[in-house]
C-alpha cells in the first residue's frame, strides 16, 4: 500500500469519525452536564491532552481556529476542570459515543495495534 493509498483509506476514521462526534450535540450536551458552555468543552477536551499550558499554545494548536475564541474558551473551561481532567473526560465521552455508534469489527486489542502499526509503517512524517 501506498502512503496515498494508505491516506485515501484511513480518512473517514481519521477525519469524518472524530468530526461526527465533536460536532454531535449528545457530545455538547454531555460537556454542559459538566459545566461547561457552548465550545469550551471542545477546546478544553481537546486542548487539555497539552496538560497545563498556556492558551497562546492551544490557539497555536487550534491552527485553523480564530485564535482569540480559543483562549477565551481555553480559559472559562480552565475554570470547570483542569485541563487533563477535561481531557480525560472529553476521550471518556468519545468512547461512549464510539460504543454508541460504530460497529465493533476488531475487538483486540491486539488486532487493533497492528492496524496503527500497518499505517504509520506507510506514513510519511514529511508529508
Amino acid at each position: 500500500m501506498t502512503p496515498e493509498q494508505a491516506a485515501v483509506a484511513t480518512r473517514a476514521a481519521i477525519v469524518d469519525v472524530p468530526s461526527v462526534f465533536m460536532l454531535d450535540m449528545a457530545t455538547y450536551a454531555a460537556g454542559a452536564e459538566l459545566g461547561f458552555s457552548g465550545i469550551d468543552f471542545y477546546v478544553c477536551g481537546r486542548g487539555g491532552a497539552l496538560g497545563e499550558v498556556d492558551g497562546d499554545v492551544v490557539a497555536a494548536a487550534f491552527v485553523f481556529f480564530e485564535p482569540g475564541g480559543v483562549l477565551a474558551s481555553w480559559e472559562a473551561g480552565r475554570r470547570v476542570l483542569a485541563p487533563r481532567d477535561a481531557a480525560r473526560e472529553f476521550i471518556r465521552i468519545g468512547h461512549t459515543w464510539a460504543d454508541d455508534h460504530l460497529g465493533h469489527d476488531v475487538d483486540e486489542p491486539a488486532a487493533r495495534a497492528e492496524l496503527a502499526e500497518l499505517c504509520a509503517a506507510v506514513a510519511s512524517p514529511g508529508s
